[in-house]
C-alpha cells in the first residue's frame, strides 16, 4: 500500500524538546480524541519528549478535547485549575492553541509570557495573533507534490505501491508564544 504522512510523533518530540530547552519543566499536552490516529501519535510524541528530557508525566497534564477553539479553551481552563499548573503546553492543533490562548487571557495571563504554547498545523492565521502563535508547520504543498509524483510513478508502472511509503517532517515556526518560563 502506498502512503504519505506527516511524522506527528517526531513533531511532538521536537515541540516538547524545544520547550524543555527553553527551561520549561512543567509541560502539558492538550490532545485530540483517541479515535484519531494523529492524536494518538502526537500524544505519544509528547510523552517520548518528556521521557527524553527526564521529566515525569504530571497528573492532569494530558488533556483530551474536541478539535475546536472551545475545546482548547475548556482544556486550558482545566489545566489552570491544577494545584501546579503547567508553564508550557503542546497543543494538538493551532485552533485548539488559539482557544487555549483565549482561556489564558480570560485568566489575566499573557500567552507566551506566563504560559508558553505551541500549536500544530502552521495556519497562516497564527502569524496575525497577538502574540503570534508558535507552531509546527506541516509541509502540505511539498507533501502534495510528492504524493502526485508517487501516484504518477505507480500509474506509469515505474514503481510499486509498497515502494511508495514516506513520512515527511513538520518544522518548528518560532513566533511569540514559546519563551523561557518567568
Amino acid at each position: 500500500t502506498a502512503w504519505l504522512d506527516v511524522d506527528n510523533e517526531n513533531a511532538f518530540v521536537e515541540m516538547t524538546t524545544h520547550l524543555y530547552k527553553l527551561g520549561h519543566r512543567r509541560i502539558a499536552h492538550i490532545g485530540g480524541l483517541p479515535r484519531y490516529n494523529f492524536a494518538r501519535q502526537r500524544l505519544k510524541g509528547w510523552r517520548l519528549g518528556l521521557e527524553a528530557a527526564g521529566l515525569e508525566l504530571a497528573d492532569g497534564y494530558a488533556e483530551v478535547t474536541e478539535l475546536s477553539f472551545d475545546g482548547g479553551k475548556a482544556a486550558m481552563n482545566r489545566l489552570l485549575k491544577l494545584g501546579t499548573p503547567p508553564s508550557a503546553v503542546c497543543c494538538v492543533s493551532d485552533v485548539v492553541a488559539i482557544g487555549a490562548m483565549q482561556a489564558l487571557r480570560e485568566a489575566s495571563l499573557q500567552p507566551g509570557r506566563e504560559v508558553s504554547l505551541i500549536g500544530y498545523d502552521g495556519l497562516e492565521l497564527g502569524a496575525w495573533l497577538d502574540p503570534p502563535l508558535t507552531t509546527m508547520h506541516q509541509p502540505l504543498q511539498s507533501a502534495g507534490q510528492k504524493l502526485a509524483q508517487m501516484l504518477i510513478g505507480i500509474v506509469k508502472g515505474e514503481t510499486k505501491p509498497a515502494d511508495n511509503q514516506e513520512l515527511v517532517r513538520a518544522s518548528l515556526v518560532r513566533r511569540g508564544t514559546a519563551n523561557p518560563p518567568m
